[in-house]
């Protein structure tokens, strides 16, 4: 990593996605607390919990936005948006108000400004850093943000017990000032912004076209659409541990279980460059069954410590290969396209999660617990067999070797000089 920490663009980058990402946790953390303290009813959390994840859907949309506009800009305004939006909250609640429809109001503005970040980042870090160190950038990025978060989600449910959400909320403020210092000093190549507006409407649409153009009928979009529902497995699981971990051991038993997860991921994408030598076609097979096939065990197991020792082992596959899937979109797709390529795998990835959240919940509501992650499993093994039955997946060579021909991207790559 030396050569990455040597490369001062690239530290300001890391520095302030990690601050920005850490007040994004604080954020989540506040918000639902508040939200649950004024109303004392679940209704509300869960409304909030939704509109959080409603943004993700209207990633895809960014995309053309990110590609055409000065990236640093992007990343500096967000920030500052972000700031004065969790300001608004402890101003009107100081004031002796109850700001819940102003929190609902604000949770969809501030994740969707957010979501700029994780699209101008991706399209930024190839400009930033050289292409064989890529797959070691995308790792840092991924395991550090992942530890990152969950620091932040430990220590956020700590403070919320000591300074409450309204000093939460001034906390985070300060976490998107950081996050904005960084950004101002990182330099990055940009194309022109679009000025005219009549034009930049037109262009903007042409620009959303050609993204979706870019990977129909590749097998980039069949590979994301398997990982797209392993994301829905995932959100399910999330959804179903703290009432299967109810039956093996309580409170204690749900932390280690995610903690478990949480760990069994960050230590995945961390070994990443390790496996960027293989067949990505091989990982993406592997990855997947693996992660099935060990949960199957674990919920079979039903003991706590060798039930966190599965799932721990479950989800190294996953962290490693959301890494390397990264390296091959950065690597791969052409320049011009990348944020919006990205925007739309974010959209496909998050999108999913409130549909696997409610399915998750009603299987283990109308069955049981075990038997909804039983079906989590055999879902990811199946994901991993579809896989293997796709020529075009089971021949993908290793991510250094993959060209826009062997994914099928070159048709609209050449047309716009990628």
């Amino acid at each position: 990593m030396r050569d990455l920490l040597q490369n001062g663009t690239f530290v300001r980058l890391f520095a302030g996605r990690v601050s920005t990402d850490c007040g994004d946790s604080l954020y989540y953390i506040a918000t639902m607390w508040l939200l649950w303290e004024l109303t004392h009813s679940p209704v509300y959390t869960a409304i909030g919990g939704a509109l959080i994840r409603l943004p993700d859907l209207l990633s895809v949309f960014v995309g053309p936005l990110v590609d055409r506009w000065p990236l640093r800009s992007i990343l500096l305004w967000s920030q500052g948006v972000n700031c004065v939006g969790v300001l608004i909250i402890p101003v009107v609640a100081l004031s002796g108000q109850q700001p819940v429809w102003l929190i609902l109001t604000v949770i969809p503005v501030l994740y969707t400004v957010n979501g700029f970040v994780y699209p101008a980042q991706t399209a930024s870090l190839p400009r930033i850093v050289s292409e064989d160190a890529l797959t070691r950038a995308n790792s840092l990025f991924s395991t550090s943000l992942r530890t990152v978060d969950a620091i932040a989600n430990a220590v956020g449910g700590l403070l919320i017990g000591i300074i409450g959400p309204i000093g939460l909320y001034l906390i985070d403020a300060g976490t998107f000032v950081i996050a904005a210092i960084c950004f101002r000093g990182i330099a990055i190549s940009d194309g022109e912004p679009i000025r005219n507006s009549s034009r930049s409407i037109d262009s903007y649409s042409t620009a959303l076209r050609d993204g979706v153009s870019y990977v129909r009928g590749s097998t980039l979009l069949v590979l994301l659409g398997g990982l797209a529902m392993s994301n829905l497995g995932a959100a399910a699981v999330s959804v179903i541990l703290p009432a299967y971990a109810s039956t093996v051991g309580g409170p204690v038993a749900y932390g280690v279980f995610v903690g478990a997860i949480g760990l069994g991921g960050i230590l995945g994408a961390a070994g990443a460059s390790v496996l960027d030598s293989h067949s990505l076609g091989t990982l993406a097979i592997g990855s997947t069954i693996a992660n099935g096939a060990l949960l199957l065990v674990a919920v079979g197991v039903s003991e706590l410590t060798p039930t966190a020792l599965l799932l721990f082992a479950s989800s190294l596959p996953g962290g490693a290969f959301t890494v390397i899937f990264t390296t091959m979109v950065q690597s791969v797709v052409a320049e011009q396209l990348l944020g919006r390529v990205s925007a739309l795998i974010r959209s496909c990835l998050s999108g999913v999660a409130p549909l696997g959240s409610l399915l998750g919940g009603i299987v283990a509501g109308q069955f049981s617990p075990p038997t909804a992650l039983y079906g989590v499993g055999v879902l990811s093994i199946a994901i991993g067999c579809f896989f293997f039955a796709h020529p075009g997946i089971r021949r993908l060579p290793p991510v250094n070797r993959c060209e826009k021909r062997t994914l099928g991207l070159q048709a609209v790559a050449d047309t716009e000089g990628g």
